[in-house]
């Protein structure tokens, strides 16, 4: 038997400096920073975006709920009212019970600790609210700041 929440609206989750939240229409600056940018995006799954493409692309992290099998959940990674990037979850197999977790940060919050402290408590939330029993992450073997 399997523990099913896909579909759940998501509350923020806070650790001890952090926010993480649903996005907003209000994030479009950073998540035009982020994605507009090439030293940013050349370790992720997407190609750089035009900006004025960004607000489509962005609409899919609009809605934050739980995800179902194969779905993404991102949430903001806010620290004193600013967003400093996404951390992010794909339920892979609810059946299975596993999940794989990822994070994106603009430059200019990188080697601050904003990744490592969402990523924990994003992998604790995993196991306490979707009830998965394993979680991965993959790096970028160039990514030599994620190692």
């Amino acid at each position: 038997m399997f523990f099913d929440v896909s579909g759940a609206p998501v509350s923020p989750i806070s650790t001890s400096r952090l926010v993480l939240r649903p996005p907003t229409t209000d994030d479009l600056p950073t998540f035009v920073e982020m994605y507009s940018d090439p030293e940013v995006v050349r370790y992720l799954y997407d190609d750089v975006i035009p900006p004025h493409d960004v607000p489509t692309f962005m609409a899919k992290y609009l809605n934050a709920v739980v995800p179902g099998d194969g779905e993404w959940l991102s949430l903001a990674i806010e620290y004193q009212g600013e967003m400093m990037g996404l951390v992010s979850v794909c339920y892979r197999s609810v059946e299975h019970r596993q999940a794989e977790l990822g994070y994106t940060l603009k430059r200019r919050a990188e080697r601050q600790g904003f990744a490592t402290e969402a990523a924990e408590r994003m992998l604790a939330w995993c196991f306490q609210e979707l009830n998965v029993h394993r979680v991965v992450g993959r790096i970028e073997a160039r990514n030599l700041a994620s190692e």
